[in-house]
């Protein structure tokens, strides 16, 4: 009799810990869904020209630079306002340009000012090789890895230092735009 109370114990318990993880797969897509809807009504203001647009670039003439390499670089910051006229960060598209190699990159940004998605594109105009990889956030953590259309287990430690400099480039442009507004606001 005990051993059967047992083997129902572990069956119990095995069902118990599938039902967890499917609940926390499912919550991941809903997360993951509500995101792109997020991505896709940004990209369709964007488009619109609906958002305000500040624009930092370097070498625009596109000269090569003292080590005869091309390096070209543009941020686009999207934003608009809200309530008593508080600049709110939508997303950041950055464009560069180093030798033969073309880097693109969108930070989407929840209302509250959290990275919720990054993108990243990297393609060798010589051997037309590309790279894409797409990390939804949150809470700070990164809860979805795609990598060439391919799903990865975000917390793979193989991408533990492109996830944190995902997560570091996210903040540096949302603290940019937060120091560049108040600058902007204080003169006028």
């Amino acid at each position: 009799m005990r051993l059967l109370t047992i083997f129902y114990q572990i069956i119990l318990l095995t069902i118990a810990l599938g039902l967890s993880s499917t609940l926390n797969a499912q919550e991941t897509r809903s997360t993951t869904k509500s995101i792109k809807d997020i991505y896709e009504y940004v990209k369709y203001k964007i488009n619109r020209n609906s958002y305000y647009l500040n624009e930092f670039k370097i070498n625009v003439g596109g000269l090569l630079w003292t080590n005869e390499k091309l390096y070209q670089n543009s941020q686009q910051y999207y934003y608009s306002f809200v309530g008593d006229d508080t600049p709110v960060l939508r997303m950041v598209i950055v464009n560069t340009k180093i030798a033969q190699v073309n880097y693109y990159e969108e930070y989407l940004y929840h209302n509250d000012g959290s990275l919720i998605f990054c993108y990243k594109k990297q393609k060798d105009s010589e051997t037309e090789n590309a790279r894409e990889l797409k990390a939804y956030y949150e809470d700070n953590l990164c809860i979805n890895l795609i990598l060439n259309d391919e799903i990865i287990d975000a917390k793979d430690a193989t991408y533990n230092d492109e996830l944190d400099e995902i997560k570091d480039f996210g903040v540096f442009f949302a603290q940019r735009f937060i120091k560049d507004m108040k600058e902007i606001r204080d003169e006028y």
